[in-house]
């Protein structure tokens, strides 16, 4: 049952829209097409046709997966291209997907849970480029790398995906001035490298947005962090210290490689996430100058070898409602892959909400119920600022039960400042968490030689804990008696590893190698029968979180 999950998850996410009652059109691109990883850059080109009709919304979608010759092992990059022509140059292209491959030979061995028909989904929002979806566009991904003289590879699906309705926000048009690889030694380099360039704003050019995609390559451009900054007219717009601190959290664990290392805005088997804001204040009428910029690199070594992947445009709206939130997404509870470490859940639902305005959103209103039961209204109060998102969650109203098919519906009324188009709704399917057959359980762990910074905790729907532990001692066994009332329930165990700044688990091959670190094990008992109700794989990086009730 368990291969047959993630293709049932990529199946739910397009099915979750028509149940909404939600008039959409799928394009496919690519279906099940091998991308071989040992030729260097490999460009793969497909030609579609956009039906007629006005589109609310258009997402890109990218189930990658293992080649029918076997799982890549290594990490490399994915850039999905959106272009006129299949000839169109690297400037004249829109990059609007990219994605970093997981280690993936557990998948091609069959180990650690995974097997060859492992897949996962990777979903962007491309609506920000209606004005390209016109007539016949190309989609074109670039791919490249190395796996044992091209044994192994990837496969990818691509599909886009349109709903039909009113664009609130439609983008006229979009300026690129960074497209490519850039080689860094010091600030001064890079700055001569990537000279200012100069642009034209309209009357029409009412809004505007800054979007970057970055990742950082080689030894110090990998592994370093670095500070960027955004001019614009010679006023510092926005700075940012480009670096992902929670590898060690990854959804798609573990993986063979140092896949819990943190690195230059990026993580093994993740989704590059956009840099985004608002530009609109900062510009006038006429001749603008907008200039990218890169701080120190953060490292200590005498020889820098960075190189650094940058795709940046500017986008141009002609309007834009003044209050206008989006319902981005449920996170939990559900089903799908890419909120694995989320879910399940017995906690209250968490939300992705983003201000797709011109003004700040200050309070959102919502509706929200489950197959389980239950009915509820919540209202928020906070700040979202303009083109930034945020995670809500919405107090608990459900208890967690075994059903075939579970599902959370939530309807969000976007501001009282704005009643116009006001509503937007999600509905997922979710699986609930495991009930154990005990109330009297033996939490048991055994520490490695390293085991310092070991956390444990159990929360109950409330949040209240109601049960902790810190393990200080190496290589030892530990046994603790709880009982807990029936009800929902939440375990955590951190792990945080100094010479390595993230976690490494009770177990991890890299520590195993280099620095003779024991592995550790994990397990919940029934106390009274001495019956195993769970065993934890060890190599869980810097967090393991399980959902369970007592019955």
């Amino acid at each position: 049952m368990k291969k047959y999950f993630s293709l049932l998850s990529a199946i739910l996410w397009c099915l979750t829209l028509q149940s909404q009652k939600i008039d959409t059109v799928v394009i496919r691109f690519f279906t099940d097409s091998n991308i071989q990883q040992y030729k260097g850059a490999e460009w793969h080109h497909s030609k579609v046709k956009i039906p007629n009709g006005e589109y609310s919304k258009a997402y890109l979608k990218i189930d990658l997966g293992c080649a029918t010759y076997g799982c890549c092992a290594w990490d490399y990059t994915y850039q999905g291209y959106l272009s006129s022509s299949k000839d169109s140059s690297l400037m004249a292209r829109t990059e609007v997907a990219r994605l970093i491959t997981p280690y993936s030979s557990f998948m091609r061995r069959s180990k650690q849970g995974f097997d060859s028909l492992w897949s996962h989904p990777y979903v962007y929002d491309v609506s920000d480029y209606m004005h390209l979806l016109k007539d016949s566009v190309f989609y074109s991904a670039l791919t490249g790398g190395w796996d044992d003289k091209g044994k192994f590879g990837f496969k990818h699906t691509v599909s886009l995906i349109l709903v039909r309705g009113q664009n609130l926000t439609p983008s006229s048009r979009k300026l690129n001035f960074l497209s490519g690889h850039y080689r860094y030694s010091d600030s001064l380099q890079f700055d001569s490298l990537i000279p200012s360039t100069k642009f034209i704003v309209s009357k029409k050019d009412k809004n505007a947005k800054f979007r970057m995609i970055f990742t950082g390559h080689d030894q110090q451009g990998e592994f370093s962090p670095i500070k960027c900054y955004l001019r614009i007219n010679g006023v510092n717009v926005n700075s940012k210290r480009l670096w992902k601190e929670d590898c060690d959290r990854n959804a798609i664990q573990p993986q063979s490689g140092t896949w819990i290392f943190s690195r230059c805005n990026w993580c093994p088997g993740e989704k590059v996430e956009e840099i985004e804001f608002d530009v609109t204040p900062y510009l006038k009428e006429g001749e603008n100058d907008i200039d990218f910029c890169l701080g120190k690199i953060e490292t200590t070594d005498s020889i820098i070898r960075a190189n650094y992947s940058i795709y940046s445009d500017l986008i141009f709206y002609e309007s834009k409602p003044l209050y206008n939130a989006e319902l981005v997404d449920i996170v939990s509870p559900n089903i799908d892959a890419r909120y694995r470490m989320e879910n399940p859940t017995s906690d209250g639902a968490k939300i992705k909400v983003k201000n797709i305005g011109t003004h700040p959103i200050k309070n959102l209103h919502f509706e929200y119920f489950t197959s389980l039961g239950g009915f509820r209204k919540y209202s928020w109060a906070g700040r979202i600022s303009v083109d930034q998102d945020t995670v809500l969650t919405l107090p608990l109203i459900w208890n967690a039960a075994d059903f075939a098919s579970n599902w959370i519906f939530v309807r969000m009324i976007r501001s009282t400042q704005n009643r116009e188009n006001d509503i937007d709704e999600k509905k997922v399917y979710f699986k609930s968490p495991k009930a154990l057959s005990s109330q009297n359980l033996l939490i048991e762990l055994e520490t490695t030689n390293d085991s310092t910074t070991n956390d444990l905790a159990i929360y109950d729907t409330s949040d209240k804990l109601v049960f902790t532990k810190k393990y200080l001692n190496n290589k030892e066994k530990h046994s603790d008696n709880i009982t807990l009332p029936k009800g929902n329930y939440r375990l955590e165990v951190k792990d945080y590893d100094a010479k390595f700044q993230c976690g490494d688990g009770l177990g991890f091959w890299y520590s195993n190698r280099v620095y003779n670190k024991s592995t550790g094990a994990f397990r919940i008992v029934d106390a009274d029968t001495k019956k195993i109700l769970k065993v934890f794989n060890p190599d869980f990086g810097g967090l393991l979180r399980y959902s369970f009730r007592i019955d």
